[in-house]
């Protein structure tokens, strides 16, 4: 096997990982605009009459969705090295 093929096959399990975390960040991202919107209407609702948990899931979902970002700007990184490495290669 070559290395063109090599980067080709990485290449391609990239794009699967990358595809895969940007639906994960995607749903997120809605889940915490749902929970933000639950909060708003609890605020308009209740005021400081509420009852207000430091618990509150807007915390691991918006971690969630920073791991998910930062992985996928890794992801991004790996892929323009090897896309400039084969045409480096497909050059020669």
């Amino acid at each position: 096997m070559s290395e063109s093929d090599t980067l080709v096959e990485i290449l391609d399990e990239i794009r699967v990982t990358q595809n895969r975390q940007l639906m994960n960040v995607r749903m997120l991202a809605v889940s915490l605009q749902e929970v933000c919107q639950q909060l708003i209407d609890k605020i308009d609702r209740q005021g400081t009459t509420g009852y207000y948990s430091v618990n509150h899931d807007s915390l691991d979902i918006v971690r969630r969705i920073h791991r998910g970002c930062m992985e996928l700007s890794l992801t991004r990184g790996w892929r323009e090295r090897l896309e400039r490495r084969m045409n480096k290669l497909e050059d020669m």
